[in-house]
């Protein structure tokens, strides 16, 4: 059926999903606090999708980044220009945007990014590349609870990366760091 067709379309080139969370539906009852996290999580995840949908239509129309000093911001150009909305801050901070160790984590679009290439098992990590080649920050951090009194964890997406096991992201973030002093800051 539909979903079948959307699973064999790449990654980056499946139309967005529409699907609304339902709290009423369902086997189980989710807790309102715990509804309002999936429902940010799916929103913040579609955002995301919607930029990296963006940076690869940027790449293949020949458009380049113009890195301004608070908002970097997209440029699609040529041809094959795309209705997006291509006004967005690379290092934005959204909240439950992916998990790590069993929590929601507040992350930025380069660590959705290393969570969508280990999911959909990207041999090279070319989802990663994407991001960083339109000049996200490699060393950007994130930051969880384990629980709700716990201090927040501040984590990198080399963290992210090596916490699924993926070494592909965690190369690709190596290979992007700048110097040997920016390499040391991006594992401790």
């Amino acid at each position: 059926g539909r979903l079948s067709r959307w699973l064999t379309l790449p990654p980056l080139q499946r139309p967005l999903l529409t699907e609304r969370l339902d709290s009423g539906t369902g086997s189980r009852q989710v807790k309102p606090e715990e509804f309002e996290r999936q429902k940010l999580r799916h929103d913040n995840g579609q955002t995301c999708m919607r930029r990296l949908q963006v940076l690869a239509a940027s790449k293949h129309a020949g458009g380049v980044r113009s890195p301004g000093p608070s908002s970097p911001q997209v440029s699609i150009t040529g041809r094959n220009s795309v209705n997006l909305d291509t006004n967005f801050d690379l290092e934005e901070k959204m909240e439950c945007l992916v998990m790590y160790k069993n929590s929601f984590a507040t992350a930025r679009l380069l660590h959705y990014a290393v969570w969508f290439a280990w999911n959909n098992h990207e041999r090279d990590a070319a989802t990663v590349k994407l991001v960083l080649l339109a000049m996200a920050d490699p060393d950007a951090k994130a930051d969880y609870r384990s629980f709700s009194s716990a201090p927040k964890t501040v984590i990198g997406a080399i963290h992210l990366a090596a916490g699924h096991g993926y070494v592909p992201a965690m190369e690709v973030l190596w290979q992007f760091a700048e110097t040997h002093a920016k390499r040391s800051e991006l594992v401790n």
